[in-house]
């Protein structure tokens, strides 16, 4: 060491043998330093006040920088866990959004194969109506004749309403069909 370390005059001036800890380390985490500026008196020792005075404030920015450091790290653990937390709620979202996907599928999947099937349905009934109104029409241009008699028996018949046994149109059917045979009621008998 200098020649000046072991004057009482310097003890005010820190050196880092006086600032040594019990653990062999500098100082401890959370132990702020103070930087004294004593006024020195030559120029070696300004020097050593100078060096002092910048492995003090190195040493503060160094304990203020881990500090920093250690905020930082547990805010980044903070923010992971909450980002752990929300990137599970949202898987679970999705695999919930994934299940309703597959649900709203089967049934879009069952109605499309039922609107094929009404469809289906449709075109086999418009069919099967096709169908029969030809053959309707053809029954009808069968009877023309027909139709044309009952058409002018009626209005005969409206005609003739003052006689009361003239002109009936259903005698013309009266040879078509048998007469059935009356029954007598068991009233009749009883009497």
């Amino acid at each position: 060491m200098d020649q000046h370390d072991n004057n009482p005059s310097n003890q005010s001036i820190r050196s880092p043998d006086n600032i040594r800890s019990r653990k062999g380390g500098i100082r401890g985490k959370k132990t702020r330093v103070d930087i004294h500026v004593v006024q020195p008196e030559n120029k070696q020792e300004i020097a050593k006040s100078k060096k002092e005075q910048r492995l003090l404030r190195n040493r503060q920015a160094a304990h203020n920088s881990r500090q920093r450091k250690k905020e930082s790290i547990e805010r980044l653990k903070s923010d992971n866990e909450q980002f752990t937390i929300a990137l599970r709620d949202m898987e679970q979202e999705v695999a919930e959004l994934r299940a309703k996907l597959k649900q709203v599928t089967i049934v879009h999947q069952s109605c499309t194969e039922y609107i094929q099937t009404l469809e289906h349905e449709k075109e086999e009934m418009i069919g099967s109506h096709d169908i029969e109104a030809a053959d309707l029409r053809k029954n009808v241009g069968v009877f023309p004749n027909d139709s044309q008699q009952l058409i002018n028996a009626g209005t005969n018949a409206f005609l003739g309403a003052d006689d009361n046994n003239g002109g009936m149109l259903w005698d013309i059917f009266l040879n078509e069909y048998p007469i059935e045979p009356e029954v007598k009621s068991e009233m009749a008998m009883v009497y």
